[in-house]
């Protein structure tokens, strides 16, 4: 699906006040891309909060959430601290397993399926991810390359 952006930010309309603060286009379509973003953030979390357990699954689905989060991610999701994920995943609070007596957790993704944040948290993982896989690429990319000039 492709989204014609300057035809959705012909829509957001900017008050005086805002339209004199930026002079240029770029600035102006920047505001009206955050302002955008605000709302859309208000119906996300509306939407979310009206979502059965299925919905929020097959959502999550489509969008290849992992079956286990680790303790800095779920920290992020929820807004705690490490230390006190791992205390909750010690004292069964949080679904999960840990590899070793002192290793990695692996907390359980599902638990945290029905938080407000969830979705955009997981896109915003999917995009980090996307960004990984480019660097290695690039990397892989440059390896290679110096591999070919040795050889000549």
């Amino acid at each position: 699906m492709v989204i014609n952006m300057s035809r959705v930010l012909d829509l957001v309309q900017l008050e005086e006040k805002e339209k004199q603060m930026v002079k240029s286009e770029a600035a102006r379509a920047y505001l009206k891309m955050l302002k955008l973003k605000q709302e859309l953030d208000k119906e996300i979390e509306l939407y979310s909060k009206r979502l059965e357990k299925d919905e929020i699954q097959s959502i999550s689905e489509y969008f290849n959430v992992p079956k286990y989060l680790n303790v800095r991610e779920v920290a992020d999701l929820t807004g705690k601290s490490q230390q006190i994920v791992r205390r909750h995943c010690t004292n069964k609070k949080y679904k999960g397993y840990q590899t070793s007596e002192n290793g990695t957790w692996h907390v359980e993704t599902e638990q945290f399926s029905d938080l407000p944040n969830f979705m955009e948290f997981i896109i915003k993982r999917q995009e980090k991810f996307g960004r990984t896989k480019e660097v290695a690429r690039l990397a892989k990319e440059m390896i290679n390359e110096e591999i070919v000039d040795e050889e000549i």
